[in-house]
C-alpha cells in the first residue's frame, strides 16, 4: 500500500511496457495521465518537463494517490532507484 491506497489497475488495453491506454474525446490517452488530469485538472507538459509519474512502480496503476507530478530526470531516478533495490 502507498499513502493508505491499493493500485487500482486498469484492465483493459495494455501495452507490452505495460502502461494502460483508453479512448477519450477522440484521442489515445495513457490512463495514469488522465486520471491525473481528470482529478487535479491539471494537463502535464510533457517530456522532459512534466511527467505524471508513479509511486508504485506499476505503469497501469490509476490510482490518483500513487501519482505525483515529476519531471523526465525524476522518472530516469525513480527507474534507476527502482531497478537497484530490487537486484
Amino acid at each position: 500500500m502507498i499513502n493508505g491506497a491499493r493500485c487500482l489497475l486498469w484492465t483493459g488495453h495494455v501495452t507490452g511496457s505495460s502502461y494502460g491506454y483508453v479512448r477519450f474525446g477522440g484521442r489515445r490517452w495513457r490512463v495514469h495521465v488522465l486520471v491525473y488530469f481528470m482529478v487535479t485538472g491539471h494537463m502535464p507538459l510533457g517530456r522532459p518537463r512534466e511527467l505524471v509519474l508513479h509511486r508504485c512502480e506499476v505503469n497501469h496503476c490509476g490510482e490518483i494517490r500513487h501519482l505525483y507530478l515529476g519531471t523526465g530526470q525524476n522518472n530516469v531516478d525513480d527507474r534507476d532507484n527502482h531497478y537497484y533495490k530490487t537486484r
